[in-house]
């Protein structure tokens, strides 16, 4: 894993656990722990979906995709545009790039491994 990575990584989850999220805030713009107000588990949403099991791929198309693109511009991974819920080209390279960084199989498809980094804000 590269420093910077294990760093986020790290850096996150100690964050998560000490219930101290305040990085990545919701479409509300109010940070996920004033949302949440303790709840067990932070989870980062930009709104178009909340769920983590979607599996997406180049040509998959619909709010999961929407909520991929967000997340990953967040990140500056995405920065293909606008939201447009079609997952193109750009955006596989930019979950190639994010699987890279995070030590996560390269395949260009999100699975249920990669959204729980994003949920969890671990950019």
């Amino acid at each position: 894993m590269h420093r910077r990575t294990a760093l986020t990584t790290a850096l996150a989850g100690a964050a998560l656990i000490a219930g101290l999220a305040t990085g990545p805030a919701r479409a509300s713009g109010i940070p996920v722990s004033e949302q949440e107000h303790g709840a067990a588990a932070a989870s980062v949403t930009c709104g178009y979906y909340t769920g983590s099991t979607a599996v997406l791929k180049q040509g998959s198309v619909g709010n999961p995709v929407k909520e991929l693109q967000c997340l990953l511009e967040r990140c500056g991974y995405y920065t293909g545009g606008a939201i447009s819920g079609y997952f193109d080209s750009a955006l596989k390279q930019a979950v190639l790039h994010y699987q890279r960084d995070h030590d996560l199989g390269v395949d260009g498809i999100v699975g249920p491994r990669m959204w729980a980094l994003l949920r969890a804000g671990v950019c």
